[in-house]
């Protein structure tokens, strides 16, 4: 999935902030300023194949301090249009899953410099429609406070659909649901989450942007620092 103005953006654009779930929580999860956060880069996705149009990952991939899949078992997945959908009901305690052959991860290149991961939805790595569109969740070996991802949408531009958002559901070990946030943007936005307590075991990622998403730049810390 290459997506249009790459380099349009970069930063915290958020348009569309914190949507809550009422039931979750202990501490909640905020939006916060990356440069408030100390959070080395781990996962980059560099050392995979640069190929244009992606390649298909149909299992769990792992990395020191993560893993990343589709879902965590208990969350039932359906689709919405040619997105993939999850609930929050994860098992306890939170494992991974990945997706149908095909309907899992793919890692494309985007530009000519970087390497970007993306779900595959409903519609499969062969359509165009399925890769950006699925659902991709993120276990990390130990319980994080604060974590950054950044994330490439689709430019808006006039007569175009209505914009879509990327939702994301946080989870603690246990599998009880810590918090949901929901945000917006145009190209490149690199988003930072933070709770008042190390509690995030793993986030669920889906979105119902134009053309999907890519991630890239997952940051955390095995202990983490605040600056």
């Amino acid at each position: 999935m290459v997506k249009l103005g790459f380099a349009a953006r970069v930063g915290c654009l958020v348009s569309a902030v914190l949507a809550f779930s009422g039931a979750a929580v202990a501490g909640g999860v905020a939006i916060v300023a990356c440069e408030t956060l100390n959070l080395p880069v781990q996962i980059d996705f560099e050392n995979f194949p640069r190929v244009v149009n992606g390649s298909r990952y149909d299992d769990i991939l792992t990395f020191p301090g993560a893993s990343i899949g589709e879902r965590f078992a208990g969350q039932t997945l359906s689709a919405q249009r040619t997105f993939d959908i999850l609930d929050t009901n994860a098992s306890a305690p939170l494992m991974l899953l990945a997706g149908a052959p095909g309907e899992n991860l793919s890692v494309e290149a985007i530009g000519r410099m970087q390497n970007a991961l993306n779900g595959l939805g409903p519609m499969g790595f062969d359509s165009k429609s399925g890769s950006g569109e699925g659902a991709v969740s993120i276990l990390f070996n130990t319980d994080q406070q604060a974590i950054g991802i950044s994330f490439e949408f689709e430019m808006v531009y006039a007569g175009s659909p209505p914009q879509g958002a990327v939702r994301l559901a946080f989870f603690a070990r246990d599998a009880r649901l810590i918090g949901e946030v929901a945000l917006s943007s145009q190209g490149r936005t690199r988003a930072c989450f933070q709770t008042t307590a190390a509690a995030i075991a793993g986030v669920s990622i889906t979105n119902t942007d134009i053309e999907g998403i890519s991630i890239d730049d997952i940051a955390f810390s095995q202990v983490l620092v605040l600056g």
